[in-house]
């Protein structure tokens, strides 16, 4: 049997934790991906996809520091459909998904995008801009969204819309961390606790893969280190591979899997370290190191007065699984 495979990759983003491959196997490849779960999937319907996202601190269990039994607090997005109840907070049944492994948000073209973004994330302690005068806000850790690739407007609320578009110029902060001083640096709307968008998909939008994440400067790196980003997907495959019947007719009987690339760095303590530092480990295989399969082993560096990571790992993962 032939294996098919198409890949379609959106260009690397500032944010360099967080990168997208869409993969479609059959045959062969279905054998060697099996053990993959797909991303959790929110699916439009009658033209809406209307969802709660709560950006929140939580156990990511699939990374593994061996000796410790207690695993590393990422940060999250909580996602579902909107409860209609009003509360900021998904309905569990059973064990808690693997939120870090990413959502994945299926539209097609002319889809309104609704999202109630809560913000519960604890206080940011490793952003190295918090420090800096005038970013004092930083150490909050507000948040936004931005649907990245999109073709979309940033729009501002008006009195007929209260809500906003793709429009990264708008901070919501956690009320629990504190209320931020006004400072000219903010170049942003401040909002409490939660924001809501909306995000018309142009009929004449290009079908494909692309992803959303938070997108507040200073903050960026931070969040999507942690954990913070997932899967869009607009239209259908056959959309831009197909070009007849009987292609469409062919892909139909191909899995599709969709894998979401994240990396995150643990320290020894179990905990994360967000603020992401590139020599955390070794660039090359150490003595006695025969490959690196899903974490590399941290290094230390205070020789370059730099920081000793020995003991922790930088973990490397396809929809959360190292």
């Amino acid at each position: 049997m032939s294996l098919s495979v198409c890949l379609s990759r959106l260009g690397v983003s500032a944010c360099r934790a967080s990168i997208i491959s869409y993969l479609l196997l059959s045959g062969l490849g279905q054998a060697r991906a099996g053990d993959l779960a797909e991303p959790l999937t929110l699916a439009s319907e009658n033209g809406v996809l209307d969802i709660l996202m709560v950006a929140k601190a939580a156990p990511v269990n699939t990374l593994s520091m061996g000796s410790s039994n207690t695993p590393p607090t990422g940060w999250v997005y909580e996602i579902c459909k909107r409860p209609v109840n009003g509360v900021h907070a998904c309905p569990q049944n059973g064990a808690a998904p693997n939120y870090y492994g990413g959502t994945l948000l299926q539209l097609q073209k002319g889809d309104l995008l609704k999202v109630h973004l809560v913000n519960q994330l604890p206080p940011a302690i490793n952003s190295k801009h918090a420090t800096e005068p005038g970013e004092e806000f930083l150490s909050l850790n507000p948040t936004n969204i931005h649907t990245h690739g999109l073709l979309v407007a940033p729009r501002t609320p008006t009195k007929d819309n209260p809500t906003y578009g793709d429009n990264v110029f708008v901070l919501t902060f956690n009320k629990d961390n504190g209320v931020p001083v006004t400072s000219p640096h903010m170049h942003a709307d401040v909002r409490m606790d939660y924001t809501d968008y909306q995000i018309r998909i142009p009929r004449t939008h290009p079908s494909g893969l692309f992803w959303f994440h938070p997108h507040a400067h200073g903050l960026a790196l931070n969040q999507v280190s942690s954990g913070l980003s997932g899967l869009i997907t607009i239209g259908d495959i056959s959309d831009y591979v197909c070009k007849n019947k009987a292609c469409a007719s062919a892909l139909s009987d191909i899995a599709t899997r969709h894998i979401m690339l994240k990396d995150t760095q643990v320290l020894a303590s179990s905990s994360v370290q967000d603020q992401e530092d590139p020599d955390f480990c070794a660039p090359t295989l150490s003595a006695g190191e025969t490959a690196r399969q899903g974490s590399c082993a941290g290094q230390d560096n205070t020789d370059d007065d730099g920081s000793n990571y020995v003991g922790g790992k930088w973990f490397f993962t396809l929809n959360g699984q190292p």
